[in-house]
This record gives C-alpha cells, sequence and structure tokens, in this order.
C-alpha cells in the first residue's frame, strides 16, 4: 500500500479515504474486526489471507452458477441454485481457514461433478 503523507491531505481529503476504504470492505464482505487492521492512517483493510479466500470463494460462486446455466430443466436448474446459494450463505460466517478452505475443496469436487454429469448428458 503506498505511503500517503497525511501532512499534505486536508481532513476532508483523509476523511473521504478513510470512509471510501471502509466502503470497499464493510459492505462487500461479511467480515467480523479480526480480519480488519487499521494502517497507521486509520485505513482499513482485510488480511492477505481472507481476502485471498473471500474472492476464491466468490469466484467458485461464480462458476457454478455459470455451469448451472448449461442444465436444460429450469425447475432443476432453479433448486440447485438455490441449494448453491443457501450453502454459501450458511458458511459465511466461517473465520477459520482450514474450515473454508475444506468447503471450498467440496465446492470445487461439486462443480468437476456437475460438469461431468453435464457433459455425459449430451
Amino acid at each position: 500500500m503506498p505511503k500517503i503523507n497525511t501532512n499534505v491531505l486536508s481532513l476532508s481529503q483523509q476523511y473521504c479515504i478513510t470512509s471510501f476504504c471502509e466502503f470497499i470492505v464493510k459492505p462487500h464482505s461479511k467480515c467480523v474486526t479480526s480480519d480488519l487492521q487499521f494502517s497507521k492512517y486509520g485505513i482499513q483493510f482485510l488480511l492477505m489471507q481472507s481476502f485471498l479466500l473471500r474472492s476464491k470463494s466468490l469466484s467458485l460462486y461464480r462458476d457454478i452458477l455459470r455451469t448451472l446455466k448449461k442444465i436444460p430443466n429450469q425447475e432443476h436448474r432453479t433448486e440447485l441454485k438455490q441449494w448453491v446459494r443457501e450453502d454459501f450463505e450458511q458458511n459465511g460466517h466461517q473465520k477459520d481457514e482450514e474450515i473454508i478452505k475444506y468447503h471450498l475443496s467440496r465446492g470445487r469436487n461439486f462443480h468437476e461433478e456437475l460438469i461431468t454429469a453435464l457433459s455425459l448428458a449430451k
């Protein structure tokens, strides 16, 4: 993170930077304060490991949703989409890295099985 010289910035500019960083972190993640750190300028940021796990989770979720669009039966597609969403929401509160990695592995296996089943159905 580049260093910001606070002597040059006005109070309103410092507030805007802090507000912008809080906007990036808070609404888009369900992180608790243990995942947040403060720089010496008061700007919040996620720990690198939490950020990487969160981005992998979101990527997996998007990949699964893209694959679900290929299911021809609308009813099955809707049911699976709802099941996947509920599963991600139920485990969204997890903070233990090992548990998150386990669920990511489980999700990747499901995604691979789904791709295999769709290719066999053609």
